[in-house]
């Protein structure tokens, strides 16, 4: 995961995961160009990569420093039920890997 953390990758995924999801054009939903039809957003799958790096302590360690509470609380809201999947795998395997904590409450604003 070192590497991942110096070159920004984990950063980048959750800047991705937190970008607003264009409308699928006409095209990708006739199927005739790759992405977004099958659930393949960047978006999810970038949800999907995080979820796969908090089971890495050194990689989890960085998105709990990166502000990953703060982006699940902002992508809670989303009615996606694939994207609420997503969400709910990366909190399971935060939860696991502190002993089952809740999540640190929001900020006070």
């Amino acid at each position: 995961c070192g590497d991942l953390i110096r070159a920004g990758a984990l950063q980048a995924l959750l800047d991705t995961a937190l970008t607003p999801e264009r409308p699928v054009s006409a095209s990708i939903k006739a199927g005739t160009t790759g992405g977004g039809a099958d659930g393949g957003s960047p978006v999810k799958i970038a949800l999907f990569s995080l979820g796969n790096m908090c089971a890495h302590r050194e990689c989890r360690e960085a998105l709990l420093a990166g502000g990953i509470w703060d982006a699940i609380r902002t992508l809670s809201s989303n009615p996606d039920p694939t994207l609420q999947k997503y969400l709910q795998r990366i909190q399971t395997k935060l939860q696991a890997a502190s002993g089952g904590a809740p999540p640190p409450p929001a900020p006070a604003i």
